[in-house]
């Protein structure tokens, strides 16, 4: 009776597993984020756009900032890079 308990279980916590969402890669870094703070519409998408016409690729770690700024880790001239994406557009080197 107990194998059977513990199979049934492990059959749920896989089946709430199954349907839960999976994380995601890029998202709004909201969680220390104030009251006051109004995140703008700026996508992902919108800025990895804007990092491959500057010459940028393989563009991971791309995430949003409380003041609508967007960071990122990509390649430029064979070289990796933290890069920093303002709502505008602007593209600006970060680190070191």
């Amino acid at each position: 009776m107990r194998s059977t308990n513990t199979l049934f279980a492990v059959a749920a916590a896989l089946a709430v597993l199954a349907i839960a969402p999976a994380p995601r890669f890029v998202g709004v870094a909201q969680a220390g984020c104030m009251a006051g703070d109004r995140i703008d519409g700026t996508t992902a998408e919108q800025t990895k756009k804007k990092l491959e016409a500057a010459g940028y690729s393989k563009i991971s770690e791309l995430m949003k900032g409380c003041d609508n700024t967007w960071h990122a880790v990509a390649m430029k001239s064979g070289a990796p890079a933290r890069v920093a994406v303002t709502s505008s557009g602007q593209i600006y080197p970060e680190g070191d």
